[in-house]
């Protein structure tokens, strides 16, 4: 039995379960528009979410200009699940540190740059993707701390994707500091 759309609805019990009867078709968009109005805004939160976070820090007694040249820190062994994601970062950082009037060198630099990484909790030490990305420059005694940039959020390394490539340019954007 059908109750017209001007009588309330009614509960009706059924070997399928609790069926309602008399559902008006106003009814049914109005439930749609709640859900696309509690739906939408979440789905933009989420998505903003996870966005790359940049931060950059530095020594502000540190005088940048005379510091030209740089060698990167030991890194990961290279049996290391990171060492190849460490490899990745130097190849994309090198030009633009040298687009900066830096230049890599194998004895005596200014600077000593390393790489820190992680991907907990995003997967196992396969994982492509990153929690965390840090550039850390040191003074030539690799024991002085005069800058840190870091990438946080989900930063894919896999090589079709440009996430790590955009988060070491984000990362250098801040560097050397002005």
């Amino acid at each position: 039995m059908r109750i017209p759309p001007s009588e309330p609805d009614r509960v009706v019990g059924s070997p399928e379960g609790i069926v309602t009867e008399g559902a008006s078709v106003v009814g049914r968009r109005s439930v749609a528009w709640i859900l696309v109005a509690i739906a939408a805004p979440l789905a933009i939160l989420i998505a903003g979410g996870c966005g790359t976070t940049i931060n950059h820090t530095h020594d502000p007694a540190t005088n940048f200009g005379p510091l030209k040249s740089y060698a990167w820190a030991p890194g990961s062994p290279a049996y290391s699940q990171n060492s190849l994601v460490e490899a990745n970062v130097q190849f994309l950082a090198d030009p633009l540190l040298e687009s900066k009037g830096f230049r890599k060198v194998a004895a005596t630099p200014d600077l000593v740059i390393s790489v820190r990484l992680d991907n907990y909790p995003y997967g196992s030490a396969e994982s492509y993707e990153l929690r965390w990305l840090g550039l850390n420059v040191y003074r030539a005694d690799g024991q002085t701390l005069i800058w840190r940039g870091t990438a946080s959020g989900s930063i894919s390394t896999d090589a079709a994707s440009g996430d790590l490539n955009k988060a070491v340019q984000a990362i250098l954007a801040g560097f050397p500091p002005k």
